[in-house]
């Protein structure tokens, strides 16, 4: 008798929610369901923000969702969150590893902000995750349907970056800078090692990436033997300094893809136009990359992650 009694009990408060709630919303009419919600937002980071839903554990994907957006100009002083559900966005720091760290650099240096945020993606939440952004990153591969009409409700607009892949660089180390020095000019080449090589010596946590435009600067294995020698001669024993050489044919279109690779531009180029194709950062020398760089990843030592503002 007394579990009877409990179970109409628990009934009849749960029809008294539903009536309350039906109420409620008769008052504001169905339209103003999602105005209702606006007016709890969730907030992620501070300041401008622009939202990257994420339903799928597609490392890939969203490596190149955030590097294209980052590459499009988008990014100037807003912080990019990165929304997942708890198990998918713990799948995607795996997958991603170091990588993460290397992604907010690359936000750094376009000055933004990259966080991701574990949270339910209800509708609701998603309704009131989007109502405090300036825009968000509709990418099919990562979202379902729904994110579109969330964003139509709350009218926020979207920001699709270029649907284009990096270009597979095969090196592990997190920081990536790209050069073009002067091959054909054994000074300038040995200049270009005491200023931008030398600084790296004792860097484990950088490539230094070099193209080489056979057309224009000779033979792989010439550059390779010049770059070498001058290595041995300039460097330190056991430097630690990892060089990258790029010989391949690189039109607008791969260089591009290039650039979402790589976090910065260091130095001069014989081919301004194929530093412009690559749209990465310019900067005259390494070291102000790598300021940065200390920064973002002394941030990761010390546990710090931006805080979520409900």
């Amino acid at each position: 008798q007394l579990r009877r009694m409990l179970v109409g009990l628990r009934q009849q408060q749960q029809r008294w929610v539903l009536e309350g709630l039906l109420r409620g919303l008769e008052s504001v009419d169905a339209e103003g369901v999602p105005a209702l919600l606006g007016r709890h937002p969730i907030r992620i980071g501070r300041g401008t923000t622009v939202l990257l839903p994420v339903e799928r554990d597609d490392v890939r994907g969203l490596r190149a969702a955030i590097t294209g957006f980052y590459r499009a100009g988008f990014s100037t002083q807003c912080t990019l969150a990165v929304v997942a559900g708890p198990t998918t966005s713990g799948r995607l720091r795996r997958g991603l590893g170091r990588e993460w760290r290397s992604l907010e650099l690359m936000a750094a240096l376009a000055g933004s902000e990259l966080v991701l945020h574990p949270s339910s993606l209800t509708a609701p939440r998603a309704i009131r995750m989007l109502s405090p952004c300036s825009a968000w990153v509709p990418v099919d591969r990562l979202q379902g349907d729904a994110w579109a009409l969330h964003a139509k409700v709350t009218s926020t607009r979207p920001l699709r970056p270029p649907a284009i892949t990096p270009w597979p660089l095969d090196v592990s180390r997190p920081v990536r800078l790209l050069a073009w020095p002067t091959w054909s000019d054994t000074d300038a080449l040995r200049r270009f090692v005491q200023d931008t090589v030398l600084p790296l010596a004792g860097r484990t946590d950088v490539t230094l990436c070099l193209r080489l435009d056979p057309a224009r600067d000779g033979t792989f294995g010439d550059a390779r033997a010049q770059i070498d020698t001058l290595l041995l001669d300039l460097l330190p024993e056991d430097p630690g300094v990892e060089v990258l050489l790029l010989p391949e044919p690189l039109d607008n279109k791969t260089a591009r893809r290039l650039g979402l690779s790589v976090h910065a531009w260091i130095g001069d180029s014989p081919d301004p136009a194929f530093v412009e194709a690559v749209g990465a950062p310019v900067y005259s020398r390494a070291s102000e990359v790598l300021a940065v760089w200390d920064q973002v990843s002394g941030l990761a030592a010390a546990g710090w992650d931006a805080p979520t503002l409900q």
